[in-house]
């Protein structure tokens, strides 16, 4: 059976991160599983885990009043889920939704920050990684807009 270092020398997001920086921050890990539907967390909720999916697919979605939430992306294998645990106040930005049983690490917040404060290099490393992933989020979802946009030109 796989240790939790174990899971996140296999994840994509470790990608050129020492082993020994790994097992540093395994110590703040632990497996979760979400259940198809689940609500994992609401737009303004406290930001405290950071996720690292396994397996399984979750929405992203911005609700509004009177109807269903509007999906704006779906994350899946290898995807990182909330930032927010990084950046005060720690919230929220999005509603996330298992869209189907999912498997993650999950990260402890805080015990990442407490990590990185006390390592600046560690910290400098994972916020490397953290930033190479919203600049590849933010790429699919302008490509997602311009078909969108597209689309109603056309």
């Amino acid at each position: 059976m796989k240790n939790i270092a174990d899971l996140l020398v296999s994840h994509p997001f470790f990608s050129g991160i020492s082993s020994e920086e790994i097992s540093s921050f395994a110590g703040c890990g632990k497996n979760v599983v979400f259940s198809s539907g689940e609500v994992i967390a609401r737009i303004g909720d406290p930001a405290e885990t950071f996720y690292l999916l396994r397996e399984g697919h979750i929405d992203l979605c911005l609700e509004m009043r009177a109807k269903k939430p509007y999906v704006f992306q779906t994350l899946g294998k290898g995807d990182i889920l909330c930032v927010s645990w990084l950046i005060p106040p720690y919230r929220w930005m999005a509603t996330a939704i298992a869209k189907e049983t999912t498997r993650a690490i999950a990260l402890d917040g805080l015990c990442l920050r407490e990590k990185c404060e006390k390592d600046p290099l560690l910290g400098f490393q994972l916020l490397k990684q953290v930033v190479q992933h919203l600049v590849s989020r933010e790429e699919a979802l302008r490509l997602h807009l311009l078909d969108i946009y597209a689309k109603e030109e056309g």
